[in-house]
């Protein structure tokens, strides 16, 4: 299992999503999940509105590259039309460890005509389409208010050779204890198509025992 820092390393509100927040994630090797927009035409590091001082992605592109690679670039993509632009980075830096999710389905299309790696959100509010499925790279597992999937919806997705990236609880202000419970009693932590996107991923990597 793979782990994804939640808008990065951060120790404090503040840094969520900062240039010091995804660094440290970097050099622990964990892989990120962060938050794409676009402010004067470049792409740039925001949840919410963006403005002059965000990170921009090409700068997380390179911080990325230097510390070796290491982790998957999970995209939270926030605005329409950002496709070509960021398909162009992602080529033009030789990326293939990445996926981009949460875009409307017509730009769900647009990016999966490019073939860019996307992954379907699944929640207990949305279901996912079959076609999308059998295109996408991965599902975005989430559950907003509950744990609504069981084991065999999990590994029923693990035989489609689908990565899966699972929301941890703790983003949505509940216990993360039940959910790591039940990765671990049914051995996903051993499995490199899963994803864990946690807010804790010190606490993660010691839960898991992973190396």
């Amino acid at each position: 299992m793979e782990i994804l820092a939640h808008r990065g390393y951060w120790t404090s509100i503040e840094q969520k999503n900062s240039k010091q927040a995804i660094e440290a994630s970097f050099a622990n090797s964990w892989g990120i999940e962060t938050d794409i927009r676009d402010y004067s035409e470049n792409l740039v590091i925001s949840h919410d509105i963006a403005s002059y001082n965000n990170y921009t992605f090409a700068e997380l592109l390179q911080q990325w590259l230097k510390a070796g690679k290491k982790g998957t670039l999970g995209l939270n993509v926030k605005a329409d039309g950002l496709s070509d632009l960021l398909n162009q980075q992602l080529k033009e830096n030789e990326i293939k460890d990445y996926f981009v999710f949460d875009m409307s389905i017509p730009e769900t299309l647009r990016y999966l005509k490019l073939e860019m790696n996307v992954f379907i959100r699944s929640s207990e509010y949305e279901q996912m389409d079959a076609v999308l499925l059998q295109q996408a790279k991965g599902i975005w597992l989430d559950a907003f208010t509950s744990v609504w999937y069981d084991s065999n919806f999990v590994e029923s997705l693990l035989t489609k050779q689908k990565k899966i990236a699972i929301v941890s609880c703790e983003l949505h202000g509940r216990s993360e204890t039940g959910l790591w419970e039940m990765i671990k009693s049914n051995n996903w932590y051993k499995n490199e198509n899963i994803m864990l996107c946690t807010d804790f991923p010190d606490k993660a990597i010691k839960y898991f025992e992973i190396n």
